[in-house]
């Protein structure tokens, strides 16, 4: 029996194989009987290659086993929506418009009225960028048919609460570990990978467990499945000798892939106001409040069903959300691969915050007798901390001690600070 001769017997008995599990077989070689076994048979037609949102799956069916190697393919990206922000809301309200200006009479006396448009919109989990850490760094593949990190909307009523947004499988990711001297070149690229599936050890996950939300957890689900009884976290490992990575293409839609930013941190002395006087001075900050363009718009914020922090009204790209006692959460969305609008929408954001923070140093100084300040704690790309704040991110020992008391958001502290050493 010659080569061609047995990968066609290969292909003969792989249907028997896989529906029976065991099959003992005998062919004649080089004028000798020989038995083959099944799980030689097996061996000869292992697959190698699986999709993106067929690993997980066949881990939990025992046909891939954590330390193998695997053969895949996507699109390989930074960005990740991993993390649940504490300011997180179920909705905001942007890009409000002055409409036109009807005259109309009203008991014989003439009124000018007029109309406020806006967008309302599902808050949908920013990206994060996961810090490298000893040149070692981690990246998100993304199914080939991946569109961007902007989801639709759920319009079932019943589930909206628990479901509010739908994620479709190629927006689930999983993370890639790879070295940054050797293959940052292929971000931002459609690869073919061959890799090592390993498990993240559980420590880690202790610090991720049960903070997800339902539309994060979906989104993290062929690579985090913490009710799973073994294996809960996985990622492919391109950093042995045995692992690689090649081009496929360029990808030709990146430029239009959109995607939501965020920058949160503490604002100091708010505690000393009562809620309503907290809001009122934050009011009183923001530029892009709807009076900017009618002073008598009688709306501010704009509070979605069941929301435990209080966005506000905006008339640009740019919302804030603040939380009682003293967190407030800036919110942007952008093209991340347009060159031009990335850098365009990121120095007004910057600028936005930047001049939040003078201006409420300015008023807590008349107010309050003292200077108070705004310092950052989490933000999209920690690359990018010092254009929102010189001093950084992560100095404040207030914020330490409320995230350290908040259950849904104490993990982001614990995984970004071991994972920002090299930043």
């Amino acid at each position: 029996m010659n080569q061609d001769m047995f990968n066609d017997f290969v292909k003969t008995v792989e249907p028997y194989v896989k529906a029976y599990g065991a099959i003992n077989l005998s062919m004649t070689f080089g004028g000798k009987f020989v038995n083959i076994t099944s799980n030689y048979v097996k061996g000869l037609i292992q697959r190698q290659y699986y999709d993106i949102d067929e690993i997980f799956n066949e881990i939990d069916n025992e046909n891939i086993k954590v330390g193998s190697i695997i053969k895949t393919s996507g699109i390989l990206l930074r960005y990740g929506q991993v993390f649940k922000p504490y300011t997180h809301v179920n909705g905001m309200f942007s890009n409000c418009a002055k409409g036109e200006e009807k005259e109309i009479y009203r008991a014989g006396r003439r009124v000018v009225q007029c109309s406020m448009e806006m967008t309302s919109k599902v808050f949908q989990p920013p990206v994060q960028k996961i810090p490298p850490c000893n040149g070692i760094a981690c990246a998100f593949i993304y199914d080939s048919r991946f569109k961007g990190f902007i989801h639709d909307s759920n319009r079932n009523q019943d589930e909206l609460k628990e479901k509010p947004l739908i994620v479709d499988k190629f927006s689930k990711p999983i993370i890639v570990l790879y070295d940054i001297t050797k293959q940052e070149k292929f971000i931002n690229r459609e690869v073919d990978l061959r890799c090592r599936v390993i498990k993240i050890p559980k420590e880690l996950i202790s610090s991720l467990n049960g903070i997800f939300d339902n539309t994060i957890r979906e989104i993290c689900s062929n690579f985090f499945r913490p009710y799973n009884e073994n294996t809960n976290f996985i990622c492919l490992s391109l950093l042995d000798s045995e692992c690689g990575i090649e081009e496929i293409s360029k990808i030709e839609s990146i430029e239009t892939i959109k995607a939501p930013l965020y920058v949160e941190g503490h604002i100091e002395g708010l505690r000393k106001l009562t809620a309503s006087e907290a809001q009122e001075l934050i009011q009183s900050i923001l530029p892009n409040l709807p009076q900017k363009l009618d002073p008598n718009f009688p709306l501010k914020v704009g509070t979605f069903t069941n929301n435990i922090g209080i966005p506000f009204l905006s008339i640009d790209n740019i919302n804030v959300v603040y939380r009682e006692p003293e967190i407030v959460g800036f919110y942007c969305d952008t093209e991340l691969f347009k060159p031009e609008n990335y850098e365009k929408n990121i120095k007004l954001f910057s600028n936005f915050v930047n001049n939040f923070a003078i201006d409420y140093k300015n008023i807590t100084r008349k107010l309050l007798g003292e200077k108070m300040g705004l310092e950052l704690n989490f933000l999209f790309d920690y690359e990018k901390q010092y254009i929102f704040d010189k001093r950084g991110v992560l100095s404040s020992t207030f914020a330490k001690n409320l995230y350290d008391i908040d259950e849904s958001s104490r993990y982001v502290q614990d995984w970004l600070k071991i994972n920002r050493s090299e930043v």
